[in-house]
């Protein structure tokens, strides 16, 4: 039994020896340094000596492109080039200026195309340069004939569709009034030429349908009473119309006998 407990006492001092044990720093140096060894690659001590070439390398390379920048010549100053001077604009004095603003505005077309026809005609007149007393004489002439014209143009306008006759007249009578503008000086002479003959193409482009109306209105009625006492006649009538290449009136003569004879169909 003593010596049972003997061992069990040395036993236990043993444990209580080693727990309290602590490993030297010596050894934890060397276990550490061996593990970098085994862990460092193999190739890392030949290529090595790259590392302060490579830096170099860098440093130098960075001077050199500083200098060869700084040396670079500093290009010339681009002169631009002065744009041309433009022509000096002429003033247009107050006159002129009224004349452009007060160019009579004549009627291309007084019952359908008014307005149209006034600008066009603003657009085709273009005041040339004159003396003040020139231009003071051709507004006075333009304000008579515009205030003529549109007196003209209104009576034009106002007239009855069955009046062609006074129609036409009174186109020509625009034509005619633009024509007194002859008379004026020789620096205003090509000008008023010019409205002349603008005045003279609005008049004629009213005279056209004018005289178109006036032609159709002088031409005998299409069918005569004997004609249009029976719808047999009557539609022989409309035949021979068409075949003469007056449409317009076997229509109107058609359109009669249908209200004339509304039970007998017309073809």
């Amino acid at each position: 039994m003593s010596n049972e407990r003997t061992t069990d006492d040395d036993v236990s001092r043993t444990y209580r020896d080693i727990a309290n044990e602590r490993t030297p720093e010596r050894l934890n140096d060397a276990i550490l340094q061996q593990a970098a060894k085994a862990a460092r690659p193999s190739y890392a001590r030949s290529i090595r000596w790259t590392r302060p070439l490579a830096w170099a390398a860098t440093i130098t390379l960075c001077l050199a492109l500083t200098l060869q920048f700084t040396r670079l010549p500093t290009p010339d100053s681009v002169v631009l080039p002065t744009p041309a001077a433009s022509p000096a604009k002429r003033e247009v004095p107050e006159t002129d200026a009224g004349l452009r603003q007060d160019e009579p505005a004549v009627s291309a077309d007084a019952e359908l195309h008014d307005s149209d026809s006034s600008g066009a005609f603003a657009n085709d007149v273009k005041p040339l340069r004159m003396d003040v007393q020139d231009k003071e004489i051709v507004e006075r002439a333009r304000q008579m004939s515009q205030a003529r014209s549109g007196a003209l143009a209104e009576a034009v306008t106002d007239a009855p569709a069955d009046d062609a006759e006074q129609k036409l007249s009174a186109a020509s009578a625009v034509a005619d009034t633009a024509a007194m503008s002859a008379a004026l000086p020789a620096e205003a002479e090509a000008e008023a030429r010019e409205a002349a003959g603008v005045a003279h193409r609005a008049a004629d482009r009213v005279a056209e349908p004018l005289k178109a109306q006036l032609e159709e209105q002088s031409e005998p009625d299409g069918c005569d009473d004997d004609a249009k006492s029976e719808p047999e006649r009557w539609q022989a009538c409309i035949d021979d119309l068409e075949a003469a290449g007056r449409k317009a009136e076997a229509k109107r003569q058609r359109d009669l006998k249908r209200e004339a004879f509304p039970d007998i169909g017309s073809p």
